[in-house]
């Protein structure tokens, strides 16, 4: 009777061992990589394979590798697309807003996003997400300003910043770039960040 009861015991233990020295392990799970699904105008389906990091809030993009040059599909020598964009999981708030800058004195301002819904995490090329709302941009038109550096002044560098806000952002029907870029940065509570570059040549 003992011998009875035991088999069963020695069978799993031997199945347990033969599964531990079969010399298969687990990969561990990448903490820092995560797939959204864009829900921009372009509708596509986005990774997060590059990117940089505040805390644990996470902005990246497929479209280019973080601080890497910009590609000319997002400038005013291609199409002048606005890139792909996704994210970790943002703290709490009620909005998320992005700001595009040039790294510059001037911080010309590239790109507003607004009215970002805190429960998406990306949109696509060329889109932005249903129910957010691009601003004026530094020329005074609404929308996306492809960067455009003169020729032969080096490295530009470009932060794409999203901003989580704590309260509803209400735009003004005449409010410049600069002022609401500032205003928006000024109301945020946390923020992730994602650089580009551009090189025309030259000493900059």
């Amino acid at each position: 009777l003992l011998r009875t009861r035991l088999a069963p015991v020695v069978g799993l233990l031997l199945l347990t061992a033969a599964c531990a020295s079969d010399g298969r392990t687990l990969a561990p799970v990448d903490p820092h990589y995560t797939t959204t699904t864009g829900v921009g105008a372009a509708g596509a389906t986005i990774g997060a394979p590059s990117g940089s990091e505040s805390g644990s809030f996470l902005l990246s993009t497929n479209g280019f590798t973080a601080g890497s040059d910009l590609p000319t599909r997002f400038t005013c020598g291609g199409q002048g697309l606005s890139p792909p964009l996704s994210w970790t999981a943002p703290p709490a708030g009620v909005e998320l807003d992005v700001v595009m800058r040039e790294r510059s004195p001037e911080g010309k301002v590239q790109w507003i996003v607004t009215g970002i819904d805190p429960a998406i995490l990306g949109f696509g090329e060329g889109g932005v997400p249903e129910m957010a709302t691009e601003q004026v941009n530094a020329s005074g038109n609404v929308g996306y300003l492809p960067p455009c550096p003169p020729p032969d002044t080096g490295i530009t560098t470009y932060d794409i910043v999203l901003h989580v806000l704590d309260e509803r952002l209400v735009v003004e029907p005449t409010e410049a770039a600069p002022d609401l870029a500032a205003r928006i940065e000024t109301m945020s509570k946390s923020e992730a960040l994602l650089t580009a570059i551009i090189n025309t040549g030259g000493s900059g």
